[in-house]
């Protein structure tokens, strides 16, 4: 994730533009058994070591409801990666 520093996100909450916090989080190694037939399907069986490193959006604290969460971000000299994505939510 190093060579993808965010230059340019847009977070929409029911079409109202949002000033989200952003924070990068890394996980440690850790252990994966992946069985015979998996669904990222790997040659091979077993465990490895793995790990996770990804940018994640904290929005306030919102009411109960349903809303629709639009994310639109782009990193710093890659034009080869771009995030477009929608989530609908149902806070409970």
């Amino acid at each position: 994730m190093d060579s993808y520093e965010i230059k340019n996100i847009k977070v929409g909450l029911d079409k109202e533009d949002l000033k989200p916090h952003l924070l990068r989080v890394r996980s440690p190694l850790f252990t994966m058994t992946f069985p015979r037939e998996n669904i990222l399907k790997t040659k091979n069986e077993g465990s490895t070591y793995a790990g996770a490193d990804g940018y994640w959006i904290f929005i306030n604290q919102i009411d109960k409801g349903n809303y629709t969460l639009e994310v639109k971000a782009s990193p710093k000299e890659q034009d080869d990666l771009k995030i477009d994505t929608t989530y609908n939510l149902s806070i409970v």
